[in-house]
């Protein structure tokens, strides 16, 4: 869509959608005004809890996909890193030899404390 010109002219972030119905999903929302023209002032209405009313509309000059006052960057996926760096091979995997793991009585010792 941006490749063609399409701008973002407001955008609600994050939310929750509720209903009065017996158990309902939770469900979260954003909405997104889209146009063929930029607004002189568009809004990001925010929210200081996704539980919330919107906080209040901030006007800005642009919108980008991120739904940030920021101009149009779009950070694309690579499989290469950018610089020559080793990889990474074991992501977030304990690799301590154990020493950070705690079992349940340790835990709650550490709690304690």
């Amino acid at each position: 869509m941006l490749h063609r010109g399409i701008k973002i002219n407001f955008a609600h972030r994050t939310f929750q959608w509720n209903n009065k119905g017996k158990g309902v999903a939770g469900v979260h929302c954003v909405i997104i005004d889209f146009s063929l023209f930029n607004l002189k002032k568009s809004k990001i209405y925010s929210y200081d809890d996704v539980e919330d009313e919107a906080r209040q509309a901030n006007i800005v000059s642009e919108i980008n996909p991120y739904l940030v006052d920021a101009p149009y960057v779009v950070i694309e996926r690579r499989r290469q890193p950018l610089r020559n760096v080793k990889s990474i091979a074991f992501g977030s995997m304990p690799n301590d030899g154990g020493y950070l793991l705690l079992d349940d009585h340790e835990k709650n010792k550490l709690l304690e404390q």
